[in-house]
């Protein structure tokens, strides 16, 4: 028969044991990244070492010696996440003031003031604590600018921080700017007849003057057109990008201007597009199933594959040159609604065609 171990020996291989326990998590702690993590490997010698001692206390007294010789590292791991708390709650307190300063040039006043205020925001787009809010408020500044090279360069670093969460300031930049331009054009709820001018003007000989701009409104109206094409270049990047998982899908767009690009295969299904702007792009296959097009202004813009199953709500909508006769799926209604809206007449079978490869929505 086998002999069994010795006292001895199983305290050397609990000893054993526990030492292992230890360096691993010594090692562990002093590589942590943050002070919570230092902590809570703090927490864990602490109770390595208690157990320890409760095991071998009585008839280990060498063990003591043992224990003698961590607690000075114990002691050196916890004052160490101590100094790191101290100099984390220094570094916010640091950015509170800085904040607090940044606030200060937030104003409406004029379009330079609104400027400065947004780039006194992006200076916290990356803050853990701040990123929000600043994105939130440079949003609301942004459509009252009219520095365009100012307006670009906070608007791609806007971008650049967007995720699921806060895609809606970059949406209400568009938005804000889309109706903005409704009112000075006095489009009211319906959409015109014609392309008006934030989608037709010249902006490849921009003024930067932004006190000449100031008085002019033809120049505003040249800046405002390339600020919308820049909020629509952002948005198409931001569905495009497939790490970003960011989709139109169910989205409120309302007078949204989407323009001058390949919005190919998109999905639009149950958005909200009334009183937006589809102009000079291509929309081919993308599912417009159940969207909202009350007051669209639809010109210039590439059908060919797009479905439009469920859609019910188009009143008040315009057309212009779009195919929409070379869709996957137009309704019956409105169909003829488009008929008649464009001149483009289709015959019975056309219709049926188009009817039938609609899909039923729930």
């Amino acid at each position: 028969m086998a002999s069994s171990a010795s006292p001895i020996q199983n305290r050397r291989h609990i000893v054993s044991d526990y030492t292992s326990l230890e360096a691993k998590a010594l090692s562990e702690g002093i590589a942590a990244q943050t002070a919570g993590e230092r902590a809570k490997y703090a927490e864990i010698l602490k109770n390595i070492a208690d157990a320890k001692k409760s095991a071998f206390e009585s008839n280990l007294p060498r063990w003591r010696e043992f224990l003698v010789s961590v607690l000075p590292l114990l002691t050196l791991l916890v004052g160490f996440c101590q100094f790191s708390r101290t100099q984390n709650q220094s570094r916010e307190a640091h950015e509170d003031s800085e904040w607090r300063q940044a606030l200060k040039n937030v104003s409406f006043r004029d379009r330079k003031a609104s400027l400065m205020g947004a780039f006194a925001m992006q200076g916290f787009f990356k803050s853990d604590r701040y990123s929000s809010q600043a994105r939130e408020i440079a949003g609301v500044l942004l459509p009252h600018t009219s520095n365009v090279g100012g307006f670009d360069e906070i608007l791609v670093s806007m971008r650049q921080g967007t995720n699921d969460y806060n895609f809606k300031d970059v949406k209400g930049i568009g938005q804000k700017l889309g109706l903005d331009q409704r009112t000075r054009n006095g489009l009211g709820n319906q959409a015109p007849s014609d392309p008006p001018p934030f989608l037709t003007e010249d902006v490849n000989f921009m003024s930067l003057d932004e006190d000449l701009i100031e008085k002019d409104s033809k120049l505003q109206s040249q800046a405002a057109a390339w600020e919308i094409d820049s909020v629509s270049q952002a948005l198409l990047a931001l569905w495009r990008d497939q790490k970003m998982g960011l989709s139109p899908t169910g989205e409120t767009l309302t007078t949204t201007v989407l323009e001058n690009g390949t919005f190919d295969d998109l999905d639009f299904s149950d958005s909200n597009l009334r009183l937006s702007f589809l102009y000079h792009a291509s929309f081919k296959r993308v599912k417009f199933r159940n969207a909202k097009l009350k007051g669209i202004f639809m010109d210039d813009v590439q059908l060919d594959g797009a479905d439009f199953s469920g859609v019910s709500d188009y009143e008040d909508s315009e057309w212009g040159s779009s195919n929409w006769w070379t869709a996957k799926c137009v309704p019956p209604k409105m169909a003829d609604y488009l008929e008649d809206g464009t001149g483009h007449k289709l015959s019975d079978t056309e219709k049926r065609e188009l009817a039938k490869n609609c899909v039923a929505i729930p």
